[in-house]
């Protein structure tokens, strides 16, 4: 186990429609985003005399954080509610015409790009007429654009205001906002080298469970799933004044997703794990009759927060936390499991 989301045209739609959509992400604990937006530099109507002190506030609310590396994904939050300061307040439950979230994440789950549109009624393009409330916010620093937008108009008065140069908030995420899958799938890579040391280990790869971005060349860990520190105490090949250690727990592997050792491995895939004895202790335990003999033991996987440095196990039983591994050591043949998943070779 040693050595893996401006102006009032939406000229940037086509950007976004350039990109291929995303599935949702997988679940995570509530994560609320909040955003502050840049003061308004043109207004009209009542918006006019206080047309500085207007900007956008206001916040979304996730049952997951947002994983990395999204691109154009769209969603409906479990809230939102947003501000111009003055006039326009739309949130959820209001049973808005139009409620638009679609965000771009970036390698460390950050906010690199986004879109929201919320309008009372369903009025296409964006406009204030027929007693319509509006808010539009827009950011993509990378290239240069952003800006956003509010207006409003009822029987006794109407205002708007907009950022007709490109300037955007910024957004903070609040509750658990630390990027993790909820788990993952183990598969069979193949045996160690036939004449080699580890020849009677099995090696193991495993893909994260992550349905929208990815988490390609984040590091991911093993650690002791026993309970108290110590070994599951079912190595019953050990024997007291054995020359090797009881094979009863984890030896703290850590792995680059996407980033296969000794085999190349796929997106969001990690590996090699290896699962088994080395051929000298299989000679050894046979020599000393102890087979057919065998161990088990957990391993919880848990994966590194690049911004914080932070570990946080993910998954569930053989999903991550914890997966049980085992191995065997028969007359002729070794065995070696991980999650559920057992291959019997000769030797």
């Amino acid at each position: 186990m040693s050595t893996s989301a401006k102006c009032l045209v939406r000229r940037f739609l086509l950007l976004f429609a350039l990109l291929v959509p995303n599935l949702a992400p997988t679940a995570r604990a509530q994560a609320t985003y909040t955003y502050t937006g840049q003061p308004y530099q043109s207004c009209g109507g009542t918006y006019v005399p206080i047309c500085s002190q207007l900007y956008i506030t206001g916040s979304f609310t996730l049952s997951e954080a947002l994983p990395p590396n999204l691109q154009q994904y769209q969603f409906a939050p479990t809230e939102f509610s947003f501000t111009d300061s003055a006039d326009v307040i739309l949130g959820s439950g209001q049973g808005l015409g139009v409620q638009n979230f679609q965000v771009f994440t970036d390698a460390k789950a950050n906010l690199s790009n986004w879109y929201v549109v919320l309008e009372v009624n369903n009025v296409l393009p964006n406009t204030c007429q027929n007693y319509n409330e509006y808010l539009e916010i827009y950011g993509w620093p990378a290239g240069g654009q952003g800006g956003d937008s509010s207006c409003y108009n009822n029987p006794q008065s109407w205002g708007y205001g907009v950022q007709p140069t490109p300037v955007w908030g910024s957004w903070v995420c609040s509750g658990d906002c630390e990027p993790t899958p909820t788990g993952e799938k183990t598969s069979f890579d193949r045996w160690g080298a036939k004449q080699g040391e580890w020849a009677t280990a099995g090696l193991w790869n495993a893909t994260l469970s992550v349905e929208a971005g990815n988490f390609d060349n984040f590091v991911v860990q093993e650690v002791n799933g026993n309970h108290g520190g110590g070994g599951s105490g079912k190595d019953t090949c050990w024997f007291k004044g054995s020359k090797f250690s009881r094979f009863d727990k984890v030896t703290g592997g850590q792995w680059t997703v996407s980033q296969g050792k000794p085999d190349p491995v796929g997106n969001d895939e990690y590996g090699q794990d290896f699962v088994g004895w080395s051929t000298h202790a299989v000679n050894y335990y046979r020599s000393k009759g102890r087979a057919p003999c065998g161990t088990e033991f957990k391993q919880i996987m848990e994966i590194q927060d690049p911004s914080t440095g932070d570990w946080n196990a993910y998954g569930g039983k053989n999903t991550g936390n914890p997966n049980i591994l085992g191995a065997q050591i028969d007359i002729d043949t070794v065995s070696s499991t991980r999650s559920g998943h057992t291959r019997t070779e000769q030797y």
